[in-house]
């Protein structure tokens, strides 16, 4: 499972990750138009996971998350106001 929030969001937006097993992941949010503007690597500890996501630069706007490990890519639409 893959949320965020809030969601709309202003400067900050806090997504959870729910993983089965240990994982190493990448956590990709990009614009519309397919812009990376956040990419880290993770490491994905089983059960809730938090990643905090700082956007102050951002414009506002939607965003695309993908957060992918070896074994499946979850995706999440977030909007910036």
């Amino acid at each position: 499972m893959l949320a965020a929030t809030p969601n709309p969001f202003n400067t900050n937006v806090q997504l959870t990750v729910i993983s089965p097993a240990s994982a190493k992941a990448v956590v990709l949010i990009t614009t519309v138009s397919g812009q990376q503007v956040f990419k880290q690597d993770v490491l994905l500890n089983p059960g809730t996971n938090i990643i905090p996501v700082t956007s102050a630069s951002w414009s506002g706007g939607v965003y695309y998350v993908q957060v992918g490990t070896n074994s499946e890519t979850k995706g999440l639409k977030i909007i910036k106001e």
